[in-house]
């Protein structure tokens, strides 16, 4: 008779695959089962199996141990292995400030999981792209044909052998093998606040991966999470505390699930050919106190433009700040597709806002981004829209009366400016007149002028 002491309910997935983890034991030991929580979850529990058949043979003969699985009537049953995980080792070294020793340790997990990827090259296939995106990756990368993505070091109990004692997440197509690193070296580096010196140890470039396949990497990372949880919102996202006793938690929890398309952001990468949705990813960001959400965008030197969707749905955007770095921070002008209300606060009334960051400078490694994001009513967006858009026409109309106004102002000044040189020309002429005027009387009330009348007379002219 085997006793269950524990079971893990992974049901913030999916559908496809939900399914629950349960640690049995006898009378003499313990054992791990694995069972489908939905009819469409059955079809991912055969894979597993087939996943350790697969990776079995892959690391035949080398250090690595994939842990035993065979099949029971509702399910597979795995080896309970006890031991020290590689995770804990780091974390031991960590702890000591043994910083070598750390690199020198997980040079040695690349060096021993590598004997199973053989010498293939990576090739995009559909399969592929269906999962992790049509991310841009050179096709010299190595990579194997059996993948277990999942080789993350909290998955591996050190020993005599190298126990692999999760698989769930292998696939039978063309991976990357440094995105199997990637994924290794990130969930351990940001998985607790208490790694935060490994982070500047630079142990992606000390493993061989470049700044550009980071990005690209992080990508895959976004949509593989998004097509293990579809539309389903993890319970680690949904609000931590609740206020009152009186909240219906199960109407939180539908609330945020039918929600949670809208919260979402979507970042686009513009390499050259505008933005894709393949050259894209999306996430569910993580709300401060002060409902702003912060996030970085890792860039690479090709990327011309990056796009921000802050929502899926009508919202107000308050941009509290986007800055480029550079080996320098500079401020970047967000070009929208919405109304600003005032700097930098802007009115969405579309199902597609859309932020545009088109000033990038040579050698940017990054954007950081801080924003607040406002959901509102399609009704209420609609009227905030026409009246803003009356106060602009009237505005424009207004616009339209200065000038005309302005114009014939302008005419006005014009003709007075004629008029007043018509004046000063009449004046000069007046005055010519009368000089004209004055030199004739002078000439009349002269003597000469007088004898020659009276001359005019005498002789009768």
């Amino acid at each position: 008779m085997k006793n269950v002491i524990y079971s893990k309910y992974s049901n913030d997935r999916a559908d496809k695959f939900k399914i629950r983890t349960d640690i049995v034991e006898d009378l003499e030991n313990r054992f791990v089962r694995k069972k489908a929580l939905t009819q469409e979850a059955n079809t991912h529990i055969d894979d597993i199996y087939e996943n350790y058949k697969l990776l079995s043979e892959a690391y035949k003969g080398s250090k690595i141990c994939i842990n035993k699985c065979h099949r029971i009537d509702d399910g597979l049953e795995f080896e309970y292995i006890e031991g020290s995980t590689l995770e804990e080792e780091l974390d031991e070294l960590l702890k000591k400030k043994r910083y070598s020793e750390l690199v020198n340790k997980i040079q040695e997990y690349v060096s021993t999981i590598e004997n199973g990827i053989g010498t293939g090259k990576f090739k995009k296939t559909k399969d592929f792209i269906k999962i992790f995106g049509d991310v841009n990756l050179p096709s010299s990368l190595r990579a194997g044909d059996i993948n277990d993505i999942d080789l993350v070091f909290s998955n591996i109990i050190v020993g005599e052998k190298w126990n692999i004692i999760d698989y769930e997440w292998s696939f039978d197509f063309s991976i990357p093998f440094n995105f199997i690193i990637y994924r290794a070296l990130h969930y351990y580096m940001y998985g607790s606040a208490k790694r935060h010196e490994v982070i500047n140890l630079g142990l992606y470039k000390l493993m061989g991966i470049t700044d550009d396949e980071i990005v690209q990497y992080d990508i895959m990372e976004r949509n593989f999470q998004s097509y293990v949880l579809e539309t389903l919102v993890p319970t680690r996202d949904l609000y931590t505390t609740i206020a009152e006793m009186n909240i219906n938690v199960q109407n939180v929890i539908e609330r945020e699930r039918k929600n949670s398309y809208k919260k979402t952001i979507q970042v686009f990468y513009d390499y050259g050919k505008g933005f894709t949705e393949s050259q894209s990813y999306k996430f569910i960001p993580q709300i401060e106190s002060n409902d702003k959400v912060e996030f970085e965008i890792p860039l690479t030197s090709d990327t011309q433009q990056i796009r921000i969707d802050p929502s899926n749905y009508v919202c107000m955007v308050n941009i509290d700040r986007i800055l480029g770095y550079n080996e320098n921070y500079y401020s970047l002008d967000a070009i929208t597709n919405g109304v600003n209300l005032a700097e930098r606060f802007i009115l969405f009334s579309t199902d597609d806002p859309q932020i545009v960051l088109s000033d990038i400078k040579p050698n940017t490694t990054r954007i950081e981004v801080k924003l607040e994001v406002q959901m509102i009513s399609k009704e209420i967006a609609v009227r905030l829209y026409s009246f803003l858009q009356e106060k602009e026409d009237k505005l424009k109309h207004e616009d339209y009366e200065i000038e005309r106004l302005t114009k014939e102002l302008e005419e006005i000044y014009e003709l007075r400016e004629l008029i007043s040189i018509m004046e000063k020309q009449l004046k000069n002429k007046e005055e010519e007149l009368k000089s004209k005027e004055k030199y004739i009387n002078e000439i009349h009330d002269s003597k000469g002028w007088k004898v020659l009348c009276r001359a005019k007379r005498v002789l009768g002219r």
